[in-house]
């Protein structure tokens, strides 16, 4: 009997004082901590320009193909204007024969010179025959082209540019008759000696007006469109050609654009932020770029720059979720980052210096759900309530209860209690959580 009682005291005396066994214990340290939202994006250049040429001409040579540096005005395309000049040659021939006619029929007397009025006459035939034979090359042109458009061997852009050479050879010739049938209705009257009203006079004069806008709008519009050409065909700005669609030979369409031209000084990633963490997005917030393209040797930044006002729903392989867009300005980037590449923005959303940090795995909870943290006084743990404030992936700032350098257990098992003994051995089984109480 004596000795049962021994052993009952001594087994009651050894589980009071047994030492738990824990995985280990860390050090609180003192340094800076930084909170972070991670998204996924694109490398995007910020200026970027698709360069369109609205008239259908031919592509003679690229002079900076796809990936080759260009200066702002640098020729990037060599194309034929030769049509389209002869277009504005003959355009101005007809405008200045307006202007004389007009000059004529203003200096004309009520009783008209007949020597003047077959000049006026004269040239106004002179300028329609041109102008037919214009037309007429125009025409055997299209003629010649129409089975090979019909067969496939001329694209629908090219055959519709015959198609609008004969359309306006066609206008001048219309204007020309104009100017040859009020040439020799003058002559028709003064030669039978009909003395025109002032009126009559007035509405010569109003018409000829007319018909030397009409070709005076003609010089300017092809004026125009050849000198749009011109400046399409040099790079708008200063970059590189990240897109050549154009074909030496092939005719240019104002469907797609011709070339464009990337600005790669500055890059931006448009990155997708999830709505449960945009709150803590600002504009100027510092952020690191990661991406399979980019070395891990070079450290990649950027700084918010935008973030949009309106919200986006994103499919993704397991269905959707609401996004903001958040722009992300590269300032300088390093050689090698090229639009079209797929990058993970880290965006620091908060920075906090020389306070007290400890990791996830030093975090349990007292019995009412406070944090707290088991922190080593000799052999016993004592069991200590925290406030925290931001994290990040792997540790906590810790804004109360602990000052830094104390000892604290590492994954505290689920039966560590307050002021009990430890010693530090095998994993007793708390987990990867820290032994979090429920």
């Amino acid at each position: 009997a004596v000795a049962g009682v021994a052993l009952a005291v001594w087994l009651s005396w050894r589980a009071e004082n047994r030492a738990i066994s824990v995985t280990g214990t860390g050090q609180v340290v003192r340094r800076s901590i930084e909170a972070s939202v991670s998204a996924n994006g694109t490398l995007v250049a910020r200026q970027t320009r698709d360069v369109y040429v609205e008239t259908p001409v031919r592509v003679l040579d690229i002079l900076a193909d796809r990936d080759k540096s260009v200066r702002r005005g640098d020729p990037v395309l060599a194309v034929d204007l030769v049509d389209l000049e002869t277009q504005l040659e003959q355009a101005v021939l007809n405008r200045d024969s307006a202007e004389l006619t007009l000059k004529r029929v203003r200096d004309i007397a009520p009783v008209a010179n007949a020597e003047a009025l077959q000049l006026a006459v004269r040239q106004a035939e002179a300028v329609l025959a041109n102008d037919r034979s214009s037309l007429a090359r125009a025409q055997a042109d299209l003629a010649k082209n129409q089975p090979l458009h019909a067969s496939g061997a001329l694209s629908d852009s090219e055959y519709q540019r015959y198609e609008r050479t004969v359309q306006d050879a066609l206008a001048r010739v219309g204007l020309s008759e104009i100017s040859v049938s009020t040439a020799k209705a003058n002559l028709s009257n003064n030669q039978t000696g009909t003395r025109k009203t002032d009126d009559q006079r007035a509405l010569d004069i109003a018409s000829q007006e007319n018909l030397l806008k009409l070709q005076d709008l003609n010089v300017r519009t092809l004026q125009d469109r050849i000198a749009r050409i011109r400046s399409a065909i040099a790079s708008p700005i200063d970059g590189v050609v990240t897109i050549m669609n154009a074909v030496e030979g092939g005719t240019l369409s104002a469907v797609q654009p011709a070339y464009q031209v990337s600005d790669l000084t500055v890059l931006e990633v448009e990155a997708q932020v999830k709505e449960v963490e945009i709150r803590r997005i600002r504009v100027g917030q510092a952020v690191e770029l990661t991406g399979d393209g980019i070395d891990e040797a070079i450290k990649v930044s950027g700084i918010v720059s935008a973030v949009a006002t309106t919200a986006q729903i994103q499919r993704n392989s397991t269905g959707e979720e609401t996004v903001v867009p958040v722009t992300v300005t590269i300032d300088a980037p390093p050689e090698g980052l090229r639009p079209g590449l797929t990058v993970t923005a880290r965006i620091i959303t908060d920075t906090r210096n020389d306070v007290p940090v400890i990791r996830y795995a030093m975090l349990t909870e007292t019995e009412d759900g406070t944090s707290a943290v088991f922190v080593v006084q000799g052999e016993t743990a004592v069991l200590t309530p925290i406030e925290t404030g931001i994290t990040s992936d792997l540790d906590i700032e810790v804004t109360q209860g602990l000052s830094g350098d104390e000892t604290v257990i590492l994954n505290p098992p689920q039966d560590l209690a307050d002021g009990a003994r430890i010693r530090v051995g095998a994993d007793t089984g708390g987990g990867p959580f820290g032994g979090m109480s429920r």
